[in-house]
Formats: C-alpha cells, structure tokens, sequence
C-alpha cells in the first residue's frame, strides 16, 4: 500500500486473505466453531444471568464490519450484532451490561455485543461485511478485488484534530485544575481566609466538572458521528454523505457510509490515534463523581 494513503473504512492495510483466526476453509469462509462457541457461550450464559431464555428471545446473532473482511488487523474488533424480540425498552437498559471486552481465544481481538432495536435489522445499511453466525454463512460480503479505494492520510489527519485538538485541550485543562485544587486545599487559615478557601475551591471543583463534562461531549459527538453513517439513508437522523473537495479514484463508488469521512474520522481518532483509551480514565472519573 502506498503509504502516502490510507485505504478506505478500517484505515487497515488489505489483507491476501480473511483473517485465519476466525476463518477455516478453502477460502477461510467459515467461522471457526471454537470462536462461534466462544462468542455464543459467552452470549448465552449472559441472556441467562438476565434473566432470558435464548432460544425464546433471540432471531439472529451476526458479525459485521472489517474484522471480518480483508482490512482487519491484529487487535481488530469482533463486532457482534444482536436481533432478538427483547422490547427497545429493555434493550436500553441492558446496553451498559452487555459482556464486552473479552478476547478471542489466543489473541487480540475483543468481542462486543450490540443488541439492535428494531429499527436497527435491516441488512442493507452501510456495512460491507456481514456474517450469520448461526447460520455460518455470509450474507454480505466485500469481494477482496473491489477493494481498491483510497483516500489521502493526511487528509483524514487534518479533519481529526478538530477533534483531537479540543480533546487534547481539556485534558491539560483538567490536569492542571486538579493541580490548582490540590494547592488550594493545602493553603492554612494564615495564607487565606476560610470563606475566600472556600469559594474558590467551590469554583475550581465547578471548572473539573465542566472539563470532564467537556471529554464526555467530545466522546458523544465523535460516537454520534460515526452513528449517523450507519444509519439509513433518506430517514430522520439517517446517513447522509459529507461533501469532501479532495478528488477520488473512485469517486462514483465513494458514496458509501463506510467510506465517509464521519466513519474514516472516527477510525482515524478511536482506533489508530488511540484516543478511545486515552479518555476512557476521565469518562470513568466523570461516572464516579455524578454518582
């Protein structure tokens, strides 16, 4: 790959073949059953600790996105969808328990659940890959030969950090106040009067709920962002491409959700940058202290 260029939705380099810790067969086409009894046990037992029968509940279980295609990498998300009969109601509740972070078996890849709500089913959205776990069989998948599209990397550096940028800036900001409150908890009756202590300290606490507060709207809008890409086109709230001013090889074929700049952005920020740890302290902290 030129290395001037990232290559389209996963900012992945193009694999020869699907990744052989999933896949067996001729064309590593079939998921292997250690990992569909990882993934579905793991599931399982969890539908049981909330109390549901799986066989009642659920319709299908899928994987979708780069995992599953050519473009993955070692540390690639194993993104598993759920379509069940459970109301939207609970499903909304259930989101914060789903039992996510687990690896596959020998290596680095997490599995996360997404249970979708019942507007959220139709195969026609914007993934390009998508595989039916209890079925073993594909029912989208990206041909490696169509998966030639570029886009410049730094252009896609350059629209990150709007983002970045303000992450970055509130972060120090944070630090910084934490730095101040310590040394104004620290000051005696001798070095300033009680009630000016006191209200000080009351308006630097108000500064770090507000970065922190801060942090947490960057990591909503940039998960907004990529949201919208995969929704359906044309509806309230759905996808809609972004005007981009920089000419594609492929323009005719850019007019695809995976290919945006809201989901290039994204990846770019949460998965190659690494900002999705770097702010996961702070959205723990932010957590803490509204309880």
């Amino acid at each position: 790959m030129d290395e001037k260029t990232l290559n389209e939705s996963t900012l992945s380099p193009i694999q020869k073949t699907r990744c052989k810790d999933l896949f067996i067969g001729p064309e590593y086409e079939i998921i292997k059953s250690s990992v569909k009894n990882q993934i579905l046990d793991n599931l399982y037992n969890w539908l049981k600790k909330m109390g549901y029968d799986y066989e009642q509940v659920i319709t299908s279980i899928r994987i979708e996105g780069s995992s599953i295609g050519f473009q993955y990498e070692k540390t690639s998300d194993i993104d598993v969808s759920i379509i069940s009969s459970i109301p939207d109601n609970e499903i909304d509740k259930l989101w914060k328990l789903l039992p996510n972070g687990q690896n596959v078996k020998g290596t680095e890849m997490p599995i996360n659940y997404y249970m979708l709500r019942s507007n959220e089913t139709d195969t026609n959205k914007a993934t390009t890959d998508i595989y039916d776990l209890l079925n073993d069989k594909f029912i989208k998948q990206t041909p490696l030969e169509e998966i030639k599209r570029e886009i410049p990397f730094n252009y896609v550096i350059e629209i990150a950090k709007f983002f970045t940028a303000g992450i970055d800036d509130r972060i120090n900001e944070l630090e910084a106040d934490k730095t101040e409150l310590d040394f104004l908890k620290k000051l005696t009756d001798k070095e300033i009067k009680e009630e000016e202590k006191a209200d000080l300290i009351s308006k630097k606490e108000t500064e770090i709920k507000a970065d922190l507060d801060s942090i947490y709207v960057a990591h909503c809008m940039l998960k907004s962002l990529r949201h919208q890409a995969y929704g359906k086109k044309g509806e309230d709230n759905g996808w809609y491409p972004i005007p981009i001013i920089i000419e594609l090889k492929d323009t005719e074929k850019f007019d695809d959700p995976n290919h945006s700049i809201s989901n290039l952005v994204y990846k770019m920020i949460f998965d190659k940058l690494g900002y999705e740890k770097k702010i996961e302290p702070y959205l723990k902290e932010r957590e803490k202290l509204a309880k």
